[in-house]
Formats: C-alpha cells, sequence, structure tokens
C-alpha cells in the first residue's frame, strides 16, 4: 500500500504502450488497475487526467479545477473555495502537462493565476513577462470572499520605481530579478530587508512570496504574491508546490508566447492575402509568380481575361506564356528576363501574346526577382497590362508623322525647284511663280531696271506692288544701296515738294529757313532718284506738285 502512486504509475505507461499497439484489452485492463490504485491514494486529480490521455477506454470524469478554461479573455471570475489545496507530486505532474498543453496566452495566464492563488493562499497575484529586457504586466489576481478575478492587463510596461501602482515592491522585484530564487517573507512588517518600503507601509502587506521562471537558464517571468491580512501564509509545503510549478510556468508562457506570435503572424498574413485579393481583383494588370526552384507558375483570374480564356481553361505552366509569345519577341523577351536574373537589370518590356481567338495583342510586362543569400534568383513576379490601344495609336501616330513628313520633303523640293527655275529665268528670289501673266511682268522689269526712266506700278491691294518694286530696284543701277519707301498718298498735294526735296528762305510761303531732313540732305546720286518718283507722282496725280 505504500506503492500505490508508482503502481498507478506503471499502470498508466503501460496502459498506453498498449493502447499504441492497438491491444485494446491490456490496455483496458491497466487503464483500469490504474484507476483504482489512484483512488485508494487519494490522487483524484491524476484519475480525472487519465481519461484525456486515455482516450476512448474510460469515460472522462468532470474536472472540478479546470473550470477557469471557459473564463474570459479579458477579466475572469473563477468561483471557487479559497482553502488551499495540497497537491501530490502526480498531481503536480499533471496540472504541469495541463499548463504545457495550454496555447493560447490568455487562457495560460487565468489559468495560472488561478491555480495559485487557489494552492497559495494569496489575496494578490502579479505576473510579469520580460521581452527584449523590459518587463511588462501581464495579469493581476484578487481574490473578493468565494471567487478569484483575474484581470489580464496584457503588455503594460512595469517600472519597479512607480510605488503608486501597487504592483510589486521595488525591493522584492530587484531581489527576485537578481537572484533569480524563490523569495519567501513571513512578516514583511518586521524584515528589515524591506520593512521601510513606501509600498509595504502603505498597503500594511504581511505575508510575501516571488516566484522567477526560467526557461533554457534565462529569467523568463516572475510572479509575485501577498496577503494583507495574515502573516506567514506562504508554508513551506506551499513554497516547494510553487517551486515546482514556476519551471513549468516559464516553459508554458514561452510557448504560450510563441503560438501567439505565430497566431498573431498569421492573421496578418490572412489580411495581407485578403489585401493581395483585392488588389489583383480590382487591378486592370494581369498578375503571374514563377518560382525558380520548381518551375512552378501561378497566373492570376486577371491576366487570363485578358487573354480571353475563364480561370479553369488556362494551365499555370510556364510553357504556356512562351508558347503564345509573337515569334519576333521571343528572342527580346527572353534576353530580358536572363539580364533581370543574372545582372538585376530591370525587367520592362513590350510584347505580343496571342489570344484565344487567335489574335495577337500588344502588352507591357514588368518584373521582379529575389535573390538568396548565395545571390541565385528563386522567385520572379510581375505583371502584364494590355497596351493594344496605345501601340496602334503609336502606329498611327508614327504613320502620320511619317506622311508629315513626305509632304514637307515634296514642298520643300518644289519650292526649290521653282526657285531654281525662276533664277534661270530672271533670277527674281522672292517672287515665286510660272504664270504666263506673272512671266510677263518680270520681263516688263528686266527689260525697265536698267534705265534711268520713271516706272509706274498699278493693281489692287496685296497684289504685289511692292515686291514688283524691290524686284526693280534690285535690278537697277541702284540695286546695292537701300530702297527708301513713302506713302505719297498720305502727304497732301501741297506739301510734297516741300516733304521731299526740303525747303530753303522763301521758296514757298517765305517760313523761316530751317533745312528738313528730306532729300537735300542726301548725296547727289540719291536726290536723282528721288526727282525721278516725283515726276513718277506728278504724272499719276497731276494737281499735287506745282
Amino acid at each position: 500500500n505504500g506503492y500505490l502512486n508508482e503502481a498507478g504509475l506503471a499502470h498508466a505507461l503501460a496502459a498506453e504502450f498498449f493502447q499504441d499497439l492497438g491491444l485494446h484489452q491490456a490496455a483496458l485492463h491497466n487503464a483500469e488497475q490504474t484507476v483504482q490504485a489512484w483512488r485508494s491514494w487519494g490522487a483524484h486529480a491524476l484519475v480525472e487526467s487519465l481519461g484525456r490521455r486515455l482516450p476512448g477506454l474510460l469515460e472522462p470524469s468532470d474536472l472540478s479545477w479546470q473550470s477557469s478554461s471557459d473564463a474570459g479573455k479579458v477579466h475572469t471570475t473563477i468561483t471557487q473555495p479559497i482553502t488551499p489545496i495540497q497537491l501530490d507530486m502526480e498531481s503536480i505532474i499533471s496540472t504541469s502537462q495541463m499548463l504545457s498543453a495550454e496555447t493560447d496566452l490568455e487562457q495560460l495566464l487565468t489559468k495560472m493565476i488561478t491555480l495559485v492563488m487557489a494552492n497559495s493562499g494569496a489575496e494578490k497575484a502579479v505576473l510579469l513577462l520580460k521581452q527584449n529586457n523590459d518587463w511588462f504586466v501581464q495579469a493581476r489576481g484578487d481574490s473578493a470572499s468565494e471567487k478569484y478575478d483575474v484581470l489580464l492587463i496584457l503588455n503594460q510596461l512595469f517600472d519597479p520605481a512607480d510605488h503608486e501602482s501597487g504592483l510589486i515592491p521595488e525591493p522584492v522585484f530587484n531581489y527576485c530579478q537578481r537572484s533569480r530564487e524563490v523569495l519567501v517573507v513571513g512578516d514583511a512588517q518586521q524584515d528589515h530587508r524591506f520593512a521601510e518600503d513606501r509600498m509595504i507601509q502603505k498597503h500594511n502587506i504581511q505575508s510575501m512570496a516571488c516566484i522567477p521562471a526560467l526557461h533554457q537558464g534565462e529569467l523568463k517571468a516572475m510572479l509575485y504574491l501577498e496577503n494583507r491580512q495574515i502573516a506567514d501564509v506562504f508554508t513551506m509545503d506551499r513554497v516547494e508546490i510553487l517551486k515546482h510549478l514556476s519551471s513549468q510556468f516559464g516553459v508554458s508562457v514561452e510557448n504560450a508566447l510563441l503560438y501567439d506570435s505565430l497566431n498573431r503572424k498569421v492573421r496578418e498574413l490572412q489580411e495581407s492575402e485578403e489585401r493581395y485579393e483585392l488588389a489583383v481583383s480590382g487591378s486592370a494588370a494581369g498578375l503571374w509568380d514563377w518560382d525558380l526552384r520548381t518551375d512552378k507558375v501561378y497566373h492570376s483570374d486577371r491576366l487570363k481575361e485578358l487573354l480571353g480564356y475563364r480561370p479553369d481553361e488556362l494551365l499555370d505552366t510556364l510553357d504556356e506564356f512562351w508558347n503564345r509569345l509573337y515569334l519576333d519577341d521571343y528572342e527580346a523577351v527572353r534576353l530580358a528576363v536572363d539580364q533581370h536574373l543574372e545582372e538585376r537589370v530591370p525587367y520592362i518590356i513590350d510584347f505580343r501574346l496571342q489570344t484565344k481567338s487567335g489574335e495577337y495583342r500588344w502588352f507591357h510586362g514588368r518584373g521582379q526577382a529575389i535573390w538568396d543569400e548565395t545571390d541565385q534568383a528563386t522567385r520572379m513576379s510581375g505583371s502584364i497590362t494590355d497596351i493594344t490601344d496605345r501601340k496602334q495609336a503609336e502606329i498611327e501616330l508614327r504613320e502620320a508623322y511619317t506622311e508629315i513628313e513626305h509632304l514637307k520633303n515634296r514642298l520643300e523640293a518644289e519650292s526649290a525647284y521653282l526657285q531654281d527655275e525662276i533664277k534661270l529665268e530672271h533670277n527674281f528670289k522672292n517672287i515665286i511663280g510660272q504664270s504666263k501673266a506673272l512671266k510677263y511682268v518680270l520681263h516688263r522689269v528686266e527689260q525697265v531696271a536698267p534705265t534711268d526712266s520713271p516706272v509706274l506700278i498699278l493693281g489692287e491691294t496685296g497684289t504685289g506692288k511692292e515686291l514688283m518694286a524691290r524686284a526693280l530696284h534690285e535690278l537697277s543701277t541702284h540695286g546695292k544701296r537701300a530702297l527708301v519707301k513713302v506713302n505719297c498718298a498720305a502727304l497732301p498735294g501741297e506739301l510734297i515738294e516741300s516733304e521731299l526735296f526740303g525747303r530753303e528762305k522763301g521758296a514757298f510761303t517765305g517760313a523761316t529757313t530751317r533745312p528738313r531732313s528730306g532729300a537735300s540732305n542726301w548725296p547727289k546720286d540719291r536726290r536723282s532718284s528721288w526727282t525721278k518718283s516725283a515726276n513718277c507722282l506728278s504724272r499719276f496725280r497731276p494737281n499735287c506738285c506745282a
């Protein structure tokens, strides 16, 4: 009878062994022996856990102290007697297994706080977790009459010097952090190490315990317990239980943090995938992905739609792309891909792909690869956009430019030809034309220009009278000199001679002598030209001159 614990454990291990081998009867026999031994020993917690360890063999019993698993995730109230429960070693093992199996951080913290307070006599419990050299408050438990209140704070930065927070006295925290040993204080008001602390005095703390949780030699968590009513609450048997559980606390918290981080990353990944799907479905571009290690290819539904296919009609293979590529574009695309993968040249190229209808359409392709630590490309992703309309517009624009250039060259050639013809016949550089009337006028200009005869040019406005005057002047003996233009029609008849030839004292009206800037100040040869013009005007307007 002194070895009921060992006998029950041996039968439990045998039952698990036979169940794994598929020997149902042998497993059932050992399971029944385990229940009988542990019930005789009084280890009811182990009996309750056996149903979960050996599913299908025994009916699981109701779990009394595990009711906290149904608690809320933010603020949990556990109704349970505060009377301490003495745990045997096998119950501690079972409890450790229960904690290690819990992967939800909030549920784990709730169970830990509830379990510790129920088996220690603490009125308050505070759990701290260490992350990146900083301590964060994760949970706080308080007892009130017949229940435990567990408040999940989660990641509140802990400042040990903040005496107003009422969480953990600073000297207690510093002691456990340095020593990494369990601290138990029976009467904090009399202990010279802590009696002067303001928090201890303010809240009249009697009993204290601080349990550091180590994992792989590193301090991961810290559990603080206190009782403000009774001294020496944390007895040695309770401390021993807490010591055994503290190591499991560190492992369980570490695992829960990993699962919490993993779940958070999974959620972020799911959100990212949802955003990606929304972006893909709402984008005008078709997306593709190419795993260079396996040659596995992904084509988005939009890409298949651009080629005229339904999502289930086009295979996600590399050959689908290369076989649809226009023959004249094949080498250029191959070269662009190779240069991007080997030399990291940006992959940006236009090419043509064959659609379901058989026609070729233009696409603008872009892509980006990623490389591993050995500088080998492992994946390449990108997009294609239909630019057929733009390409067609570019072709039409090029054709229009070509036509314009052709017409421009033709016009310049014809202009040069006409100018050459005129130069050969008349050498009038400012006059272009081939009509008989124009040629007749130019011929008359060539005849009269070398003479000193006055010339009258008649014609409607805008018919080129000034051009003819210039041609006449350039071909005359005065052609190397400047041509002076005077609008005679704008001059009054009685002043025209004065305006053209200047005046002297008494020449016309007896005015004071004052040379005018007329032809009298010009050289003699120029004055002769003006005389001719005057003669011209006198014949054109008989009453304008005396």
